[in-house]
């Protein structure tokens, strides 16, 4: 037999109990801040409880009831006062439904919110990442241009300056070869040039054994001047080495005159000494006749 919900303003048919489903699960959100999912669910696990252990006995859930009032303070019984005043009052429980309906709703548009939120700042991280990987990009480009730039100054101001220092050394080399050689041809005729760059202690050992060397000189171009006490002496050295006798048998070593006039005037001048001096010779040579008479 089908009778009414005794819940004031419920109009729902139940077979059994005082209460329909609906009016239990608000009257237990209402006092123990469960929901109405919660209720089912307890009320289905309490079901099982008895039917495991075959208690239908309606006193045993009164008693829990009447421990779990009893073991409440009196804020939650000011709190339970303030529901039940809620309960009889028909206005105050559409004021509380609409109240309870609109958190419900807002806490789902806060949850839709949140999951919007959240795509959005998902969205907006990657935008954020994609433009620092570009800045980075873009900053790695400007960066290994700067360097490319710079190494390009930096070979170009090498490359002058090593052309730089190879034109002073030239001009520098020409400077003393012109010195040397004017500095040689004022000075007497028993200087030789050698087109050769070895050791300095064996050019004055090939050197010394065909007389005293006043003074050496060695240039940058694998060339020495020598000058010998004597026209003799270096006379003597260059006829040497025409032979290729001064040097090494392997690489001799090839002696010239500086300069070619004065040496035939050197030798003109000596072949008229020896000239005369054979001439003088021939004159003041005593003869038999003389020496007779």
């Amino acid at each position: 037999m089908k009778n009414s919900c005794k819940r004031f303003g419920c109009r729902f048919a139940v077979t059994s109990g005082m209460q329909c489903d609906n009016c239990k699960g608000w009257f237990h959100e209402a006092y123990t801040d469960l929901s109405a999912t919660a209720y089912n669910r307890l009320s289905k696990s309490n079901h099982r409880w008895e039917c495991v252990t075959c208690s239908t006995d309606a006193a045993v859930l009164l008693s829990n009831i009447i421990v779990l009032l009893t073991g409440l303070q009196k804020e939650s019984f000011q709190q339970l006062a303030l529901y039940f005043e809620i309960l009889h009052d028909p206005v105050k429980r559409k004021e509380y439904d609409q109240k309870w309906k609109a958190k419900r709703e807002a806490i789902k548009r806060m949850e839709s919110m949140d999951s919007s939120r959240r795509k959005l700042k998902e969205e907006l991280e990657a935008r954020e990442a994609a433009a620092m990987a570009l800045r980075k990009r873009q900053f790695e480009t400007v960066a290994k241009q700067q360097a490319a730039d710079q190494i390009r100054r930096d070979w170009e101001r090498h490359t002058e300056e090593m052309k730089w220092q190879a034109e002073r050394k030239r001009k520098s080399a020409n400077e003393e070869t012109d010195d040397v050689k004017f500095k040689c041809t004022k000075s007497d005729q028993a200087v030789v040039r050698v087109s050769f760059n070895p050791f300095l202690e064996l050019l004055l050992i090939c050197y010394l054994q065909f007389g005293d060397v006043i003074a050496f000189v060695i240039g940058k171009r694998g060339s020495a001047i020598a000058e010998f006490s004597t026209y003799n002496e270096a006379k003597k050295a260059i006829k040497a080495s025409e032979r290729g006798a001064v040097g090494l048998p392997s690489l001799p070593l090839q002696l010239s005159w500086l300069s070619t006039s004065n040496t035939n005037v050197v030798s003109d001048s000596i072949n008229v000494k020896d000239k005369q001096v054979e001439k003088d010779k021939f004159m003041y040579e005593p003869t038999p006749n003389n020496k007779l008479s």
